[in-house]
Formats: C-alpha cells, sequence, structure tokens
C-alpha cells in the first residue's frame, strides 16, 4: 500500500506513526537481546574461563659483534691509480692538434663549434 493511495492527511500521519512505531519496537527488541547476551558472558565465572598461556616478556635480539679488524700488508693497502694516464709515443697518430682537442672539449660541455 502506497501512502499517497490515502487521500485523507490524517490518516496518512496515522501510517507513518504506525511504521515508526514499529520500527523503533525492533531496533528496541535488538538491543535488549544484544544486552542480555553481554551480561551472560560478564557472569560467566572466571575460573573456569580458558586462559591463554601467559607469554615471556619480550627481549630484543642480541646486536652483532663488531668483525675484528686485521692488519692487512704494506703492499696490499697501496690501490692502483682509478683512471691511469697512457703514454703515447711522440709518433702516434693519436695524437690530436690543440684546435682538434679544443673543439672535442666544447662538444663534451654542449657547445657548438664555430664554423672556421
Amino acid at each position: 500500500m502506497k501512502i499517497k493511495e490515502i487521500t485523507n492527511a490524517q490518516d496518512q500521519l496515522n501510517l507513518l506513526r504506525v511504521i515508526i512505531d514499529n520500527t523503533w519496537s525492533a531496533i528496541k527488541q535488538q538491543a535488549d537481546v544484544e544486552g542480555r547476551q553481554k551480561t551472560a558472558k560478564a557472569k560467566v565465572p572466571r575460573s573456569k574461563a580458558v586462559k591463554a598461556p601467559k607469554r615471556p616478556p619480550y627481549a630484543p635480539a642480541p646486536k652483532p659483534l663488531p668483525q675484528p679488524v686485521t692488519q692487512q700488508p704494506v703492499a696490499a693497502q697501496k690501490q692502483a691509480p682509478v683512471n691511469p694516464v697512457k703514454q703515447v709515443s711522440p709518433g702516434a697518430t693519436s695524437q690530436r692538434s690543440p684546435e682538434e682537442v679544443k673543439a672535442f672539449q666544447d662538444y663534451l660541455r654542449g657547445e657548438k663549434a664555430k664554423p672556421l
């Protein structure tokens, strides 16, 4: 039945009141049942309740011991240079003119080469 089927405003209000009252009574019944369940759980004697086993207190893991420092021989402590300079013989073809070297350095910096 739809509310709009009732033409009288008073009848519509009465129907709405019945719906709301029934809804509130249903909610009250649910609340009463939940309250009784909570009180029933609270009344259970503690001695019969199953207790969880007691856990030992927390102890953090021990820190690892530092590694012993060993002395290395003097020859092993010296390291080779990171970028050794290659020796080029004077007659080798890998020699560049100063202009070529400057042009290449400018290229690496991102500068545009100037026309000759």
